[in-house]
């Protein structure tokens, strides 16, 4: 019994006692004194300040030790047709893969949607124990035409958005096991696309039942969100994303 109790007196974790303690002497000194309640509810406010800045500057602390060690997330299925394939991590590869870490750091995170008529936001937020959270956003469009239903593309668009929303809110790389090996190579934001993609958007549209130009053209300017005349004009990492998406939607139609 007296183990349990001194276990239950340790001293405060340090988020709860840096810039509280003297907060709350200090409210007890007004308290004591009958100040006017409109110094009380200054102290008040303040309290709450400092309790927030502590929150904030323990959700940054955790989340610089996440991202420090968390590995970049291997891409470990591919998707494609007969040649043309590509890599990519899935949402619940990444989720294995830092669970036990955000745990260890006292992160969690949730989703909210947010649909719209022709597209739909993944808002993902990140909360720390100690009570600060951050969100990030990700929009995607729906696609109004292709062989899908309306839920298939809603589920599938809901899919894609909660990887990227994730990803971009807790600083998640993912990559191949042999990236390393790739380091002379043009960074994906400025390489171009590559004849294999080209091709792969090709099949990828004709999949979907998008053959018209100004269709395709039309649903890459969404993905992306800038304006687009020509799949040439795209970057790796730009057509690396779009045929992410479209594998997408083609996965959930054929799970149907």
């Amino acid at each position: 019994m007296t183990t349990e109790i001194a276990k239950q007196e340790e001293k405060p974790s340090q988020l709860q006692t840096i810039g509280q303690t003297e907060s709350e002497r200090l409210i007890g000194m007004a308290i004591e004194q009958k100040v006017p309640i409109e110094t009380m509810e200054r102290l008040l406010a303040m309290k709450e300040r400092i309790e927030a800045n502590n929150a904030k500057k323990a959700f940054f602390e955790a989340m610089s030790e996440f991202q420090g060690r968390c590995p970049i997330i291997p891409k470990d299925h591919t998707a494609g047709s007969f040649n043309f394939k590509y890599r990519y991590a899935p949402l619940e590869t990444i989720v294995k893969h830092i669970a036990p870490l955000l745990k260890e750091v006292g992160l969690s995170y949730r989703f909210d949607t947010e649909d719209g008529e022709k597209d739909k936001t993944i808002i993902c937020i990140i909360y720390h124990i100690g009570g600060h959270s951050e969100s990030s956003r990700f929009r995607v469009p729906i696609d109004a035409g292709g062989k899908m239903n309306d839920t298939q593309k809603q589920g599938s668009a809901g899919t894609y958005a909660k990887r990227y929303a994730l990803c971009n809110a807790l600083g998640i790389l993912t990559g191949e096991d042999d990236d390393d090996a790739h380091g002379t190579q043009p960074p994906e934001t400025t390489k171009k696309i590559t004849d294999q993609q080209i091709k792969l958007l090709m099949v990828l549209f004709n999949q979907l039942g998008i053959t018209v130009r100004e269709s395709r053209l039309a649903l890459v300017e969404e993905i992306l969100n800038v304006k687009v005349t020509s799949s040439q004009d795209l970057t790796f990492l730009q057509a690396s994303t779009t045929i992410d998406y479209l594998q997408n939607l083609t996965n959930e139609r054929n799970k149907k």
